[in-house]
């Protein structure tokens, strides 16, 4: 949304805990929105090294037209921002990102405007370093949620009023140990619990025209959902979710309508420093909404030209993209045909330039 000329402005609801801006509200005569969706950013190690040479603002350029261009954009944070002076919770544990705090630019610049960090790297620093994240994102009009200094914090949703369309964002994650998980006064991420998640969306239905569930979930690497989180992902939407955004895998799976509903079961790495040929392929989620209803999806197939920098992949690597994403979303309809809803064609920021012929 950064970066359009909608006006942004924050109201403060009872709920909110401490002074923490919940909602931000745009003002627009256009009946249609748009909500852009894309997988794991990570901001540290490798990445993080090329941000403090080149600054940050390159990062998410080559996919910030697409970004900025959204009525909310969305993606998830799996780096804890924060300074060396941050501690590890977890010394033993193999992977521990810590991204340094002027990376943020990277997601103000490209125009994200929420996210979710409900992941199992949320609480690699400790609680300390989890309430500085959130109030360095706060800051920069950036809503996190998923994640907070208690359980009640952890599961308050992130909320957006779009064109008269009240949106509510709730995150949920797997975690290598309970201790990443909050509690009555502990601090960490909300648990995939689906008895717990049912009663979220519930509540926010009250409130809300439209439930977005961002769940960090999956076996990694691999492009298939198993049968338990098909199960979840539909009882979920016959409990009031309209659309399921899902990370962790860090490679691509299907996208699936199920009652007029969409779940995205693994968006992929938008901005990763992993190494291997299909974590070079990912998409972002672009869905089209007449208030809270889906009017159509695109899938905007996305590749890393520059070493793990993304860009719109065009052309024969796009087709490539959306045909593997294709394949991987066949088996997932339960009619067994795909629907007309979610398109798997290139868009036209994936279309190659069209050259005029010459003429003698």
């Amino acid at each position: 949304m950064r970066g359009t000329a909608a006006f942004i402005f924050v109201v403060l609801f009872p709920a909110a805990l401490a002074a923490e801006p919940s909602t931000n509200s745009v003002s627009s005569a256009e009946p249609e929105w748009t909500l852009v969706a894309g997988g794991d950013v990570m901001m540290a190690r490798t990445i993080g090294v090329r941000m403090g040479r080149n600054g940050a603002a390159k990062a998410l350029a080559g996919v910030g037209s697409i970004l900025s261009k959204a009525d909310i954009a969305f993606c998830n944070l799996e780096s804890i921002l924060g300074t060396s002076d941050n501690e590890k919770m977890f010394p033993e544990k193999c992977y521990n990102f810590l991204a340094a705090t002027p990376t943020v630019r990277a997601l103000t610049t490209a125009g994200v405007d929420t996210v979710s960090l409900a992941n199992n790297h949320a609480m690699d620093y400790n609680g300390k370093a989890l309430a500085q994240t959130r109030l360095l994102l706060w800051k920069q009009g950036i809503y996190p949620f998923g994640a907070g200094k208690d359980s009640v914090q952890s599961h308050l949703p992130a909320t957006f009023v779009v064109r008269g369309t009240t949106v509510a964002f709730l995150g949920y994650g797997i975690a290598h140990s309970t201790w990443v998980w909050s509690g009555a006064s502990r601090p960490g991420v909300s648990a995939l619990d689906p008895r717990r998640i049912r009663q979220d969306i519930r509540k926010a239905r009250k409130g809300a025209d439209l439930v977005v569930v961002s769940l960090h979930w999956g076996e990694e690497y691999n492009h298939y959902p198993s049968k338990r989180q098909i199960q979840l992902a539909h009882g979920l939407v016959e409990g009031g979710a309209d659309i399921i955004l899902g990370h962790h895998p860090h490679v691509l799976q299907g996208v699936e309508e199920y009652q007029g509903k969409v779940i995205a079961y693994s968006l992929g790495n938008l901005l990763f420093d992993q190494k291997k040929n299909a974590q070079d392929e990912n998409i972002l989620l672009r869905i089209s909404l007449q208030r809270n209803r889906v009017r159509r999806v695109e899938l905007v197939p996305v590749d890393r030209r520059e070493v793990f920098y993304p860009a719109v992949a065009m052309g024969v690597k796009g087709e490539k993209i959306l045909s593997d994403v294709q394949r991987y979303s066949l088996p997932l309809q339960s009619t067994g045909t795909l629907t007309g809803l979610i398109s798997f064609a290139l868009p036209a920021e994936a279309q190659p330039p069209k050259y005029a012929e010459a003429t003698p």
